[in-house]
């Protein structure tokens, strides 16, 4: 809800709806992957395993897609 009240303010929008997506992406777009990946068969213990072996990698990207967002903010705020 804040974010709506930020957006109604505001007289550029375009600045604040590219942060709104980017948001919505990074939540919606993994849940989305999963529920696939558990609707194709892959089970619980499956995806267990696969997040164990992977955390190294995850953590990793995770700091990578971090950085890139600071670096976004940066530039465009």
């Amino acid at each position: 809800m804040p974010i709506l009240v930020l957006l109604a303010r505001e007289h550029v929008v375009s600045k604040w709806v590219i942060y709104l997506i980017v948001y919505n992406l990074m939540f919606i777009l993994p849940l989305l992957v999963i529920f696939g990946m558990t609707y194709l068969g892959t089970t619980v213990s499956i995806l267990i395993k696969m997040s164990k072996r992977n955390v190294v990698l995850a953590k990793c990207m995770l700091g990578m897609l971090f950085v890139a967002m600071a670096v976004l903010v940066a530039v465009i705020g």
